[in-house]
Formats: structure tokens, sequence, C-alpha cells
């Protein structure tokens, strides 16, 4: 990007606000790319060692209750 503006003198503040949220934009996109790619690529992975539970009425079950957290609720 500071290339561009080094080859274009007469550039705005304007245009150089434009060419620097352009350069953003392609960060972005590669990191959603990146993204989506490690997901599909970490998703059977996960899958594979899932065991499936099921439950019938009257089993007994362990339950969790966020409000008893001795380190407070955690993210909302």
């Amino acid at each position: 990007m500071k290339l561009a503006i080094e080859l274009l003198p007469n550039t705005t503040a304007e245009e150089e606000r434009f060419l620097y949220l352009n350069q953003l934009n392609a960060f972005q996109r590669d990191a959603s790319f990146t993204n989506e790619t490690h997901k599909k690529h970490v998703k059977p992975q996960y899958d594979s060692n899932v065991q499936p539970h099921s439950f019938e009425q009257g089993d007994l079950v362990l339950t969790y209750e966020h409000r008893y957290e001795k380190l407070g609720k955690g993210k909302s």
C-alpha cells in the first residue's frame, strides 16, 4: 500500500484512506478464508471423537449450574 501511495504522490487523504480500507478488506478476506479452511479441517477430527448420548426418562444425569460458579459468570 505504501508503494501505491509513493507511486502516486498526488493522492489525497481520502484516496489514501480508500487504499488503506481496500487493503484491510483483503486482509479480512484472507483471514476469513483461513478460518473457514481450519474449521473444515478440525470438524471431522472433533466429530470422530464425539460419542452420542441417549437418555431415557428416569436416568440420573449430572447437571451444572453456573450460578454457583466461584469465579463468576464468565463470558456472556
